[in-house]
């Protein structure tokens, strides 16, 4: 299982943590099954998506997020429930088209729209 994010989707992602107080945070691979933290956005659910939240956020259970893997960009962490759904070759992208992210494999396309949903401190 590895996961690979673009230049662009890193130029993205960092575009709008510029945004925040983002000295300490975690990016977490999440599946919106209505047991994640930040899932009041029914547009969101049952789909993959972001997460960026603060290291002391207390409303995200970090002990379910235990798998950690390393990417070109920031460590990603992931429940280990959802493991099989990730154990290809992954690589975060962006479109410009729309902007968004976007998350694919080795076998193709996941989603042309990954949220990315940032919880933290506006700075």
């Amino acid at each position: 299982m590895n996961f690979e994010f673009t230049n662009q989707a890193i130029d993205f992602i960092q575009q709008a943590l510029s945004q925040h107080n983002s000295k300490s945070y975690r990016i977490l691979m999440d599946y919106a099954d209505g047991n994640s933290p930040y899932n009041d956005d029914p547009v969101v659910m049952g789909k993959y998506r972001l997460l960026i939240v603060a290291d002391n956020d207390p409303k995200v259970s970090f002990d379910l997020y235990s798998s950690k893997f390393e990417t070109n960009f920031e460590p990603i962490y992931l429940n280990p429930l959802y493991a099989m759904m990730f154990d290809h070759q992954h690589k975060i992208g962006f479109d410009p088209a729309y902007p968004a992210l976007t998350l694919s494999s080795d076998a193709g396309q996941i989603t042309p729209k990954l949220p990315l949903v940032l919880a933290l401190p506006a700075s």
